[in-house]
């Protein structure tokens, strides 16, 4: 949609600390027109650009969102840090404040794409074993093998054991289901994923290993303990500050393995 026909006779305010978009659309009583003010003047600096007219259009407000979540601080800032997705810093706090790299030199990354945590890992760890996997393609990332596959098949299992021949002693998830909209349903398919990848770490992670996999804090979280404390002795839910505020998004850290006999 070009903003160009939707905007009213008014200026947009820029946030000059940040660069996002900060508006507030009022709808007037004359529906031809839409009133746009500052939402912050404190941090905002007045840069007048292009003056339009044009009707009221719904899918305004909702263009205005999208811009400002996909522009935030982490988004940006991996832009220009050379990270392909905001999520290596949620990646990179949790290194540093429960230091799961300690005497780690093999790492399996799982539902990799598109690749930040592994260049997380290939730029604090350079010199370890790093396996990637995902169903997506993921560009290639320094000296790290690529597995195209689904980790919940016995073919894609096999290619990770037999690229390490010995457990690891670090596996990551950061995957996520394509959300349907059907709570019932998206939760399933997550629970699924964790499953899967529990049950990987059970067959490749070393007894000292640790496991950090992506959870969602739905309306029962200790069902979701319950369901880790299956396959690990260990396990701590952790948010990271580079999360978004409203996000269910959490991480769970987990070691001591429970390795059936």
């Amino acid at each position: 949609m070009s903003l160009h026909k939707h905007l009213p006779e008014q200026e947009i305010y820029y946030n000059f600390y940040t660069g996002f978009i900060l508006i507030s659309v009022i709808y007037c009583t004359d529906q031809s027109k839409l009133q746009i003010i500052p939402v912050n003047t404190i941090l905002c600096r007045r840069r007048p650009v292009h003056y339009y007219s044009s009707r009221v259009n719904i899918q305004l407000s909702f263009s205005f969102y999208l811009i400002f979540m996909q522009r935030d601080v982490h988004y940006r800032k991996a832009k220009s840090e050379g990270y392909r997705a905001r999520s290596a810093y949620k990646l990179l706090e949790i290194i540093e404040e429960y230091n799961i790299l300690e005497n780690v030199q093999s790492v399996i990354d799982l539902c990799a794409a598109p690749g930040s945590w592994s260049q997380v890992i290939k730029e604090r760890l350079p010199h370890a074993h790093l396996l990637s996997v995902d169903l997506q393609d993921i560009e290639p990332i320094n000296d790290a093998i690529i597995v195209k596959g689904d980790i919940t098949s016995d073919k894609t299992i096999s290619e990770i054991k037999n690229t390490f021949g010995a457990r690891v002693d670090l596996i990551l998830c950061d995957g996520a289901p394509e959300v349907t909209g059907l709570h019932d349903l998206d939760e399933y398919f997550h629970s699924s994923l964790i499953t899967a990848a529990c049950s990987l770490s059970r067959t490749l992670l070393s007894p000292s290993g640790c496991f950090v996999i992506k959870v969602f804090t739905g309306s029962d979280p200790e069902i979701l303990m319950e369901d880790l404390k299956e396959y690990f002795s260990e396990v701590l839910i952790v948010k990271p500050k580079s999360s978004r505020i409203k996000s269910k998004e959490a991480f769970a850290i987990c070691h001591q393995i429970r390795i059936p006999e």
